[in-house]
């Protein structure tokens, strides 16, 4: 009996911490001059259950990727734009788009992005939240669940917008501008352990799943604000514009890492088309620029399907850029030589709007990035 008792104590006293179940509490959210590190592999090739799971298992040490991708959290005094007086925290995209953050003990909320204008990309302009976008929230525990609704309104100059389009509605509009309308559920469904890069890590896993629409508003004089969505929709048949596009993945969080531990960007089928995971190099408090091997970024992002694709800190080599739907079809590909930086010009207009992933090759075949692209085809 004596000696069961110490068995016993002794499974619980080494083994208890394995497998357990956590809450994420906002110690795991970003602060200013924090950089987080990631890999991304563009062809993942694990075995993923989406089935909601207690005490499960993911294995991800098969994952590669020759890049680590950085995000660095910087002082808002650091942006361009003032249209964000709360902001906390702000990001800056290769490409140049600012995103800006309000972050508390409850969560990270993005306020709203400026950069380039979604329409011909030629201006420089704020995209505002109609509400802010809950990107993290704390504390975070198995079961819970969040919904929203939210907006984010981009300013189209009336200069931009021919006079055959314009003359389609029946005032002389103010303005006009875009609007992304975004409905969120996010469900907390499952915890486990994960493991990556040869490290084992205990896990929440939040299922997320975004609906987006494009909608096209314009100031009238007298009415205010009006969707004119439909009118529009007449002009561009085919451009999608109302039209759902849906974006799924699974995201998990540990209660001591920043950076997630991985994302899984799923098709319809819920195949894995991208995984974004924890770099071997993880989280500093550092302003200090990390090295990358190489960096592709394309712009404007969200647009319209004219796209110009830049290389950096690429080695000499004739690289391929692929593009691919949420179901993994491939739509298109071109190939460039770069060494070191370059400069890709595509059009793409012939797509339909929605979400699609670029991914770069070598001269050999082998993946090396993958990123999301958003066409609005407005």
């Amino acid at each position: 009996m004596r000696t069961g008792i110490i068995l016993l104590t002794f499974f619980i006293t080494h083994f208890s911490f394995l497998g357990a179940q956590i809450t994420v509490e906002s110690n795991t959210l970003p602060r200013v001059n924090d950089t987080l590190r990631t890999q991304i592999d563009p062809d993942p090739d694990v075995d993923f259950d989406a089935s909601p799971v207690e005490g499960g298992e993911w294995f991800f040490n098969n994952l590669s990727s020759p890049t680590i991708v950085e995000t660095i959290f910087r002082d808002p005094s650091e942006g361009s734009s003032g249209s964000f007086p709360t902001a906390t925290a702000l990001t800056i995209a290769p490409q140049g788009t600012e995103s800006y953050y309000e972050i508390t003990s409850s969560g990270m909320r993005e306020l709203g992005i400026f950069g380039q204008d979604p329409v011909a990309g030629i201006l420089e302009v704020d995209g505002v939240y109609s509400q802010p976008l809950s990107i993290r929230r704390t504390p975070l525990i198995h079961g819970s669940d969040f919904s929203q609704q939210t907006g984010l309104f981009f300013p189209i100059p009336l200069s931009l917008i021919p006079d055959s389009l314009l003359n389609q509605l029946p005032i002389q509009p103010d303005s006009l501008r875009l609007n992304v309308s975004i409905e969120r559920q996010d469900s907390v469904d499952s915890w486990g352990t994960l493991e990556v890069n040869e490290r084992v890590y205990d896990v929440l896993r939040e299922r997320r799943i975004e609906v987006r629409r494009l909608g096209i508003e314009a100031l009238l004089p007298f009415l205010g604000w009006q969707d004119v969505s439909g009118i529009v929709e007449e002009f561009l048949p085919g451009a999608g514009i109302g039209s759902p596009d849906t974006i799924v993945s699974y995201n998990f969080f540990n209660d001591q890492e920043v950076e997630p531990i991985a994302v899984v960007n799923v098709d319809a089928e819920n195949n894995p088309i991208s995984i974004e995971y924890i770099a071997d190099e993880v989280t500093t408090s550092s302003s200090d620029p990390y090295i990358k091997t190489l960096s592709v970024t394309a712009s404007p992002n969200p647009g319209i399907g004219i796209l110009e694709f830049r290389f950096r800190g690429a080695p000499a080599d004739r690289y391929t850029i692929k593009i691919r739907n949420i179901v993994g079809q491939p739509l298109w590909q071109e190939e460039v030589y770069v060494d070191g930086k370059g400069r890709l010009s595509a059009n793409l207009t012939h797509l339909n709007r929605g979400t699609y992933f670029y991914t770069i090759f070598d001269s050999n075949g082998n993946p090396l990035l993958t990123q999301r692209v958003v066409f609005i085809r407005a």
